[in-house]
């Protein structure tokens, strides 16, 4: 179970998958089939050498933890509090963990840098459960600004197609 970015660049004057190795990224071609809905020839898969779980600045998945509501979902399961609060806090402890790790992501500064550079790029990511070239869904579509897609630290909504642009 691991994160998959997806790069469409289009616009940049240099070869993109230099540009990403430079930055110490791995980049290559993708053979996903949902690729296609980029709209960019080549598009890349963009990680760290393995998956990109440390490079995803995830939006909707980790957003923080509810403890009321883990609280009541435990006690119907009958814990006692002493294993629930247990739990809550090795809970919170791990969002804090990956929220810490994914502040280091240098993506949002690749991204910006191609951006500035005059390209357009088009970010897709996806949670697969298999395989990386298992096919799936792009729910929407959106365009954004680089100085929205920075503003908001980088992130953008897993299955959703986000171009960013000058």
């Amino acid at each position: 179970m691991c994160w998959l970015i997806f790069a469409g660049v289009s616009g940049c004057r240099s070869d993109p998958v230099a540009v990403f190795k430079a930055r110490g990224f791995s980049a290559e071609v993708s053979r996903n089939p949902a690729c296609g809905l980029i709209g960019t020839p080549g598009v890349l898969e963009v990680s760290d050498g393995h998956c990109a779980c440390a490079l995803y600045l995830p939006t909707q998945r980790y957003a923080g933890e509810n403890t009321q509501l883990m609280r009541l979902r435990y006690r119907r399961k009958g814990w006692p509090d002493a294993r629930i609060e247990r739990a809550i806090k090795a809970r919170c402890a791990a969002a804090e963990k990956r929220a810490s790790r994914a502040d280091r992501s240098r993506l949002p500064s690749m991204v910006a840098e191609l951006v500035e550079g005059g390209a357009e790029v088009s970010l897709l990511a996806h949670f697969f459960e298999g395989s990386f070239q298992e096919p799936f869904s792009v729910q929407s579509r959106r365009k954004l600004l680089l100085a929205e897609f920075m503003e908001n630290g980088g992130t953008f909504p897993e299955d959703e197609l986000t171009v960013i642009a000058r």
